[in-house]
């Protein structure tokens, strides 16, 4: 006999064995129930699942091929049927461990390489099991399968995407940080090492709000909690995080929430150290804004301040002073001598002034100070200390002693600062009249 009468033979018999226990149904139970059990329904099953059914006898002939496999492999049903079943196997070798397995084990479920009627290979998901008929006679193998080619090319697409990505996150100068909604570090790239000295590893299922400066997390903590509320990016905010040797780092950073990206499910942290920035900023702004020589505020600053001051702060006293004999000391003892004298007078104007006082030099020999609320009697207090701070240094520097005329006149409201500049610029110049007069009398 040969193969294909063999398989014909075999898929009458399956057909027999079905019919018998289709009237046994029939005679045991409901007619719906006998109708789920008749060859109908099974047919109906098989040909509308859309995953490919394949049955084969002992011998491995096929016996089954549904609507599915045919549009599959590219065969129709009675191209196959009867055929040797390594027709549909990329590789023989793996269509016999299969054979084998499922005859000893009763199963198996793997990944395998099937081949088209047109010899191109595709990647499928194999479920086989062993068929018996009803008086427990094996009489083959029945598989369900499913073509996986277009999922493994998204798979390998998203892994080769997911490598890249993670190649760029691993490689970024950013410190990429992924957060749960409590603030618990779920994931940290390595870039944490290079900035702030931890490993992944030691901030990883911590707060983050336990490394942030306590009054930084007062302003972080709000835009944290808003942001959980909308998707996407937030503003950008700073804020103090602490080093692994103790120091204090500032970060700029920005909150994303991706809480509902299956990918992520957590609030992603975009940060970067700006501490040499902030640095840098700030010694530019006091090249800017300070004199280089006394250190002391210059002039630029002393004028925009004058236009910036708040209405709280008046009334407002303003204390001009110009150092008397600069020019002679110069002349007689070098330039040196004439800065050092300079910085003698920026000493004693920081010692007599108050913390919130604004003191400047604002020429060559001439300073001011600004008196943020200040009236006229508070002023008269200011420049008697001053006058005393001046005696008590000449008496510990008599070699070059500073000598200073003064001014003073005070403002109420911004409508009178300008006159208030002229007056006390006034003062100080008719104190230095009196002084010349007092020197050349006294043969100084």
């Amino acid at each position: 006999m040969d193969h294909d009468a063999q398989a014909l033979q075999n898929s009458a018999q399956i057909e027999r064995d079905h019919k018998g226990a289709s009237e046994r149904a029939l005679e045991q139970n409901s007619p719906a129930e006998a109708f789920q059990s008749s060859e109908q329904y099974a047919r109906s099953i098989i040909e509308s699942s859309l995953d490919m059914i394949i049955a084969t006898d002992p011998q491995r002939r096929i016996v089954e091929f549904n609507h599915s496999a045919e549009e599959t492999f590219g065969y129709r049903r009675e191209e196959v049927l009867g055929k040797h079943i390594h027709l549909l196997y990329a590789d023989d070798q793996v269509g016999e461990f299969v054979h084998h397995t499922t005859f000893q084990d009763g199963k198996i479920e793997r990944e395998i390489y099937n081949r088209r009627k047109n010899g191109e290979l595709f990647q499928s998901y194999l479920s086989a099991s062993v068929m018996r008929n009803d008086r427990g006679e094996l009489i083959g193998i029945v598989g369900v399968s499913r073509d996986i080619t277009k999922q493994k090319i998204i798979e390998q697409a998203l892994q080769r995407s997911e490598k890249r990505f993670r190649a760029l996150i691993e490689n970024s100068t950013e410190m990429i940080t992924i957060l749960d909604r409590r603030g618990i570090v779920l994931y940290e790239s390595p870039a944490v090492e290079h900035w702030l000295g931890y490993l992944p590893s030691e901030l990883e299922g911590k707060s983050i709000f336990e490394f942030m400066h306590p009054e930084d997390v007062v302003e972080v903590a709000p835009v944290w909690l808003e942001r959980q509320l909308r998707a996407g990016l937030g503003p950008n905010v700073e804020f103090r995080f602490r080093h692994k040797n103790g120091a204090w780092r500032t970060l700029e950073a920005r909150f994303n929430n991706m809480l509902d990206e299956i990918a992520v499910q957590g609030m992603v942290l975009n940060a970067r150290d700006i501490t040499a920035r902030q640095e840098m900023e700030q010694a530019i702004w006091h090249l800017s804004t300070h004199d280089a020589l006394t250190g002391l505020y210059n002039r630029a600053f002393f004028d925009r301040h004058l236009t910036e001051v708040p209405p709280d702060d008046y009334p407002l006293t303003l204390v001009v002073c110009d150092v008397d004999w600069l020019k002679a000391l110069n002349d007689q003892h070098g330039h040196a001598a004439g800065d050092q004298l300079l910085r003698s007078v920026a000493f004693v104007l920081r010692e007599a002034f108050r913390s919130g006082d604004m003191v400047a030099r604002i020429g060559g020999d001439e300073f001011a100070a600004v008196l943020p609320r200040t009236n006229v009697q508070a002023a008269k207090e200011v420049l008697r200390l001053l006058r005393k701070g001046l005696r008590d240094f000449n008496q510990t520097h008599p070699e070059f002693p500073v000598r200073l005329s003064l001014g003073a006149a005070t403002a109420f409201d911004p409508t009178e600062l300008a006159n208030a500049l002229k007056q006390a610029d006034f003062q100080m110049y008719a104190e230095k009249q009196q002084s010349r007069q007092g020197w050349r009398r006294n043969g100084d």
